[in-house]
């Protein structure tokens, strides 16, 4: 049959920051992710790791100013 998803039910991609001492890694499943590695999850799976700074939403970074003095 294939896969029935549609491209807009795809889950957020989080990016692990190794939390508060920046070297921890996490497990989800029987897969462990360390510092800098991408995960796909559901938001509300997602949110405690966010809250406590173990996950970063992928791809949200601020943009580097732009130097307009030229």
């Amino acid at each position: 049959m294939g896969d029935t998803h549609a491209q807009g039910d795809q889950m957020p991609r989080y990016e692990v920051t190794g939390g508060p001492s920046g070297d921890a890694g996490i497990e989800v499943g029987d897969k462990r992710f360390e510092p800098g590695d991408s995960i796909d999850m559901p938001a509300k799976d997602a949110k405690w790791l966010v809250d406590d700074g173990y996950l970063a939403p992928a791809g949200k970074t601020a943009a580097a100013p732009v130097d307009e003095e030229e």
